[in-house]
């Protein structure tokens, strides 16, 4: 026997029909994740993609900070949002190594990501945050030997804080 619908009361419910507004979607991964750092690459005028940072940070508790390094001077960044999550970046900051061996700590013009103050920068799956560092007048750019990006902060899978975000919207309704 094929059951095709029920009926609950004076309503039919056609099993075999398609909802217009109906989406089902699951995802998971029980590894470390990201946002994804990329650089820009002016030799070749495009970004190039550095892999994943504070890829073990899942969870306010789990805040980190990770450094990337580069050779020569580089100085705008992009962090991408590439899976289902919400990044909660605190600070970045650029360290330069220069020829003669002193090094140089750059503010980014972000005033949310210039000190680790729990003031954070979100990052929405699907989202950019470009990062820029203006250089001093006085730094000659050729004398720059390495470039240091630390990234700090931590992330929440979707998947996580979904439910809470909706039992808190169930509940506010409710009252």
């Amino acid at each position: 026997m094929l059951v095709v619908g029920v009926k609950i009361g004076d309503d039919r419910v056609i099993l075999d029909e398609q909802s217009a507004n109906f989406l089902s979607l699951t995802t998971s991964c029980d590894c470390g994740s990201c946002p994804y750092l990329y650089a820009w690459d002016q030799a070749a005028k495009s970004w190039r993609k550095h892999g994943k940072v504070i890829h073990t940070a899942n969870g306010r508790d789990a805040q980190q900070t990770e450094t990337v390094s580069f050779d020569g001077l580089i100085d705008w960044f992009r962090l991408v949002e590439q899976e289902a999550e919400l990044a909660y970046i605190d600070q970045v900051t650029l360290r330069l190594e220069l020829r003669g061996g002193s090094s140089l700590a750059i503010p980014t013009g972000r005033a949310a990501l210039a000190t680790a103050d729990s003031r954070y920068a979100y990052i929405f799956f699907g989202e950019t945050l470009s990062i820029d560092f203006d250089l001093p007048k006085w730094v000659d750019r050729s004398q720059v030997v390495k470039s240091h990006i630390s990234v700090t902060g931590f992330y929440r899978r979707y998947s996580e804080i979904m439910p809470v975000a909706l039992n808190k919207l169930q509940s506010g309704a409710s009252q």
